[in-house]
């Protein structure tokens, strides 16, 4: 599997945990220090008690994976994605330490429906 594949793996699957609310998967791919940045009118910062949280009524889905770059042990991507509340698009970055990627930013932002 190339790292890229590897990302977007990791992403989906990350998703998936988000979408039914597994603690043991969100817990194993977001890096404890990682940070979640919701751009509404002023950016708020949140971090893994606040996903650990999210109400089940949330239903993410994942819409199309559209960008992965990959540079040695550093990636960013952009996932759009459904959500309850209108389809958002996510700004990732992700670190490999020992083999695994995790992810450590994440910027979301609410995008026209379609």
């Amino acid at each position: 599997m190339t790292e890229v594949e590897q990302v977007k793996d990791v992403l989906l699957t990350f998703f998936k945990g988000l979408d039914g609310q597994n603690r043991t998967t969100i817990r194993q791919i977001w890096h404890p220090d990682a940070r979640l940045f919701l751009n509404n009118a002023v950016p708020n910062t949140r971090s893994l008690p606040f996903l650990l949280g999210l109400p089940d009524a949330m239903d993410f889905r994942v819409r199309e994976i559209k960008q992965v770059d990959v540079q040695n042990v550093i990636a960013s991507a952009r996932v759009d994605y459904w959500m309850s509340i209108g389809v958002h698009a996510g700004f990732f970055n992700l670190i490999k330490t020992d083999g695994q990627w995790w992810i450590v930013n994440w910027v979301d932002h609410g995008l026209a429906d379609s």
